[in-house]
């Protein structure tokens, strides 16, 4: 079984009603194209209105996926190990979701005294974001995930797996290479 077999698999027996991938426009700028050539449903991750008008190329944009889909297929096998953005399972509806999200893509930064895009959904950043939050920071942001899986940044054929579990943020590290 392949790397991308094995993560499509992963993905398949995560437990949640929705499947959704957050992808990074300002990394790849392939994402709107893949998002229109699909005909996606996709939500860009700004809870400010300018910020979604202005930054609309270099945005973040939650899509819901079917794992049987083309679609999900072609982000599989072009997205992953790329660092395009991650994948999130929840019970949430894509809208609420999304609404969710948004608050946590700025940030305030002392040393700068002003709010700051923090690209929570980027491999490379995550862990520097998940470790600032405060305990019930990390609480409130998976309030409405059920898990949340992405690369890891220096080694794709890993895919770290996080959720809250007894108020506390768990990872998983999950190999994607063959056994055996």
């Amino acid at each position: 079984m392949s790397l991308l077999k094995n993560l499509k698999e992963y993905l398949s027996d995560e437990r949640g009603s929705y499947l959704y991938a957050i992808l990074d426009s300002a990394i790849e700028s392939r994402v709107k194209e893949y998002i229109e050539q699909y005909d996606l449903p996709s939500w860009i991750l700004y809870k400010d209105e300018r910020d979604r008008e202005a930054l609309r190329e270099k945005a973040p944009y939650l899509v819901r996926l079917n794992i049987d889909d083309e679609a999900t297929e072609i982000l599989l096998e072009e997205g992953y190990g790329s660092n395009w953005g991650c994948f999130v399972v929840s019970d949430t509806q894509a809208e609420e979701l999304a609404t969710h999200l948004a608050q946590y893509t700025k940030i305030y930064s002392a040393v700068h005294e002003q709010q700051i895009y923090m690209r929570f959904y980027d491999p490379r950043a995550w862990e520097r974001y998940i470790n600032i939050l405060a305990i019930e920071e990390q609480e409130e942001f998976f309030s409405e995930l059920n898990t949340l899986l992405i690369e890891n940044p220096k080694d794709f054929r890993e895919l770290w797996s996080y959720r809250l579990e007894h108020k506390r943020v768990e990872k998983r590290v999950v190999s994607l290479e063959e056994s055996g």
